[in-house]
């Protein structure tokens, strides 16, 4: 998908082709400079579902170990988050584009999980486990295969 045609830009390319992205930077008091990569995607929840919806998030964020989903209420976004604190300005292309890849990784699992849960008919929903929903791998996309790779042992 989406995720597959971006993976073959460059980190810096990915940053600004991300559609609905931001790459941001900060900085402190103390002169570390956090690094920020947050995408985003639109999905809405009717008063029904949002509950549920809220839930898929928490739930989706308790098995994180690097960044962080949220759900934006008034602009019905589901966003990802990621940030790596940096040395003054000394910014590692392989840390961004890792999370870079993360943030697409992560909404590319979500999205769909999300679907199942807005296409699921309203008198079946006391049936929709949230926990089990976060468990299916049939709907996650194929993990691109690069040229090059090291294989893993």
């Amino acid at each position: 998908p989406f995720a597959a045609s971006i993976l073959a830009l460059s980190p810096a390319e990915r940053a600004a082709h991300i559609e609905g992205s931001v790459l941001g930077v900060v900085r402190d008091l103390t002169g570390a400079v956090p690094g920020a990569v947050v995408a985003e995607t639109p999905l809405k929840f009717d008063d029904l579902r949002e509950p549920m919806a809220l839930e898929l998030v928490m739930r989706a964020n308790k098995q994180l170990t690097i960044g962080n989903f949220e759900y934006d209420l008034d602009r019905s976004l589901v966003v990802f988050r990621a940030t790596n604190i940096f040395e003054r300005e000394l910014y590692d292309g392989d840390i961004i584009s890792s999370l870079v890849h993360c943030a697409i990784a992560e909404l590319d699992r979500i999205v769909p999980l999300a679907s199942v849960l807005n296409q699921t008919a309203d008198d079946l929903l006391d049936d929709l486990s949230i926990p089990l929903l976060l468990e299916r791998e049939d709907l996650l996309p194929p993990v691109p295969e690069y040229e090059g790779e090291e294989e893993e042992l």
